[in-house]
Parts: C-alpha cells; structure tokens; sequence
C-alpha cells in the first residue's frame, strides 16, 4: 500500500505540466493508455494494455527478482539538486514492476531475434515505499514511492547469439558488440499518492530514456552497456537520466532532476508461465526453465 506524505496539495495545471512543458505533459492524463495517476502498476492482463502484433510471443519480465549472472535487484538512485531541500544527499531505492516484450521468430540466417516493447503501457516502474531519510523534518518521513507507467515504446531490437557461449551466455548485437538496449519513449510517473488514493496526488512526466546504451547518449555518469541473459532470458540496463519530481518531492529532491540525473537500473526476468526465446543449438545456454523456439 502506498503510504505517502498527508499534507494535501491542489492537482493544479502547472503541477500536471512540470518542467517539461505542455507538449510532453499532455501524454500523462488519468487513463491507463497515456499514464496519469496510478496508485500502483496495472494487471498484465488488463485489457487496455497494447496486444502484441500477430506472429510474436509475449513474455512478461517481472522486475522484482535478481539478475541471475550477478545478482543485481532493480534500483533507482536518487540524487538531489543543489537548491533542493536535501541538496547533496542519495537515496537508494529498489523497483517493482514488469516490462512486456513481444519476440519475434528468429531470422534464419543469423539466428538473431527482434523483440519489440510496445506504446503505453507495456512497461511500469515501481519504486518502494522508503523513506527519503535526509534533510529538514518534513523530508526525514517522506517516502519516495511512485508508479511510472510508460507512455510511449521502445524501438525494436535486434539480439544475436552470444560470442563465445563457452564463455558466456550473454547477447550480441548485428555488429558483435556485446549489449541490449531499449529506448523508452517517456512514463509518467504518479507521486504523493496517499493510502491507494490518487485525490491529493500529482503526475510527472519523465522524457526519452536510453536504458543499456552504455555512455552513449547519457547526461551523465559511464554506466555499463545492456546485458541479455540467453541462458535465463533476463536482461539488465541501466540509465542515467533526470527524473522530474512535483509536490513536496520537488521540494525535498528538487523538482527537474536534469540537474542531478538519477542512476535508474532495470533488471527484468521472466515469468514461468511466459518462458523466453530458446537459443537453438546451443546446449549450454538453453534456459534452465523452459523456452520457446
């Protein structure tokens, strides 16, 4: 249950459009389609959420489970602009959460696969419900639990069989660079939503995010390229990016965090009942849960 701060503040236009300006804002209104106010993430069976096209298999990424190679749990790392309230201080926060991707069979020649994520809403993030801890009072006790729903997709990407599975398990691209990455379109995220009610909340809207890209096309920080998992069929990415804030967030974190961009790391493993794409012939990669050809 999300238990956010009680003060009460009016959902005012300038609180819905944020930083990022009216264009950006007007993708995150109260449906599910477009992101809005969300107490938490939606059912994956929900069925406003986008279908796979025909000819692809869907596989739900829970993002809540270890990344099996090393051990790494989703987390976001909040930092803190200079003039906030918390100036200075981080916050280590792990997500909740699923991403959606529809596979695509692989190509005969190279053994590769596509697999796409889908526009508005086949990915949602879900930071736990801890307390900020730092600052003056009113920041001490204030959690810095959300629901960020995507608004836009991803592009599609194209994974290759690992270089050397005796070696490793881990996915190549076309060009023999060892990486994943998904470019998301935007979420919205929701904040100060309090005791499962969106009444006194407020909704910002998170731009572009380059997950798994390495140092490319990064604000800040060197984080590590993409990693898909063949073996598993779980990936790892990782951003660096601003995530705007509203409400007494902004005031603790600071309200466009494009000064003080957060370290957001995505780990998705499947679930059982939507096992991943098998690697053919290659014995030593093959998922230890199943897969599909």
């Amino acid at each position: 249950m999300l238990r956010l701060s009680s003060i009460a503040f009016l959902l005012s236009g300038a609180l819905l459009l944020g930083p990022t300006g009216a264009a950006l804002a007007s993708r995150c209104t109260t449906g599910l389609i477009s992101g809005g106010l969300h107490a938490d993430c939606p059912d994956v069976t929900d069925p406003r959420l986008p279908v796979c096209p025909p000819g692809t298999t869907k596989v739900i990424y829970d993002l809540d489970k270890p990344f099996p190679p090393d051990g790494t749990m989703s987390n976001s790392v909040i930092r803190t602009t200079p003039k906030s309230l918390c100036h200075g201080a981080t916050k280590t926060v792990n997500m909740s959460g699923f991403v959606i991707g529809c596979w695509y069979p692989p190509d005969p020649v190279s053994g590769c696969r596509t697999v796409k994520v889908l526009n508005n809403g086949d990915m949602c993030l879900h930071l736990n419900d801890v307390a900020l801890g730092c600052g003056p009072s009113q920041c001490q006790t204030l959690s810095v639990e959300q629901v960020a729903i995507s608004n836009a997709g991803a592009g599609d990407r194209f994974i290759c069989p690992p270089k050397d599975p005796n070696v490793s398990c881990r996915s190549q691209r076309i060009d023999g660079e060892e990486k994943f990455r998904l470019w998301i379109g935007g979420l919205c995220s929701s904040q100060q939503i309090e005791n499962d009610s969106t009444t006194n909340a407020c909704v910002s809207h998170w731009g572009a995010t380059y997950y798994g890209y390495g140092p490319v096309k990064q604000r800040g920080g060197n984080p590590e390229p993409g990693w898909y998992d063949w073996k598993s069929g779980a990936f790892k990415i990782t951003a660096v990016a601003g995530r705007p804030q509203c409400g007494e967030l902004s005031e603790c974190i600071g309200q466009d965090n494009r000064e003080a961009p957060w370290d957001q790391t995505i780990v998705g493993v499947p679930r059982p009942e939507t096992p991943p794409p098998c690697l053919d012939g290659v014995a030593q990669c093959s998922s230890a849960t199943g897969c599909f050809n």
